[in-house]
């Protein structure tokens, strides 16, 4: 993932988290399925606590990792 991606995926994780944007909006703007898929590992899952929270990443990114 490049910088660019990073920065984007970061603030607009802050979007979902912080206004009334949903994802069907970010999806119908045209945001990439790459980028959707690490906002929505970012965006902090309200049943989950922290751990819970990275846990789920972590175990994403070893999902990913075996492709």
């Amino acid at each position: 993932m490049n910088d660019e991606i990073s920065v984007c995926c970061a603030l607009l994780h802050d979007v979902i988290e912080d206004t009334h944007i949903t994802y069907k909006d970010l999806n119908d703007y045209g945001i990439l399925d790459e980028m959707m898929s690490i906002i929505d590992l970012s965006v902090h899952a309200d049943a989950l606590s922290c751990s819970g929270s990275i846990t789920r990443v972590m175990k994403a990114l070893a999902k990913q990792s075996l492709r």
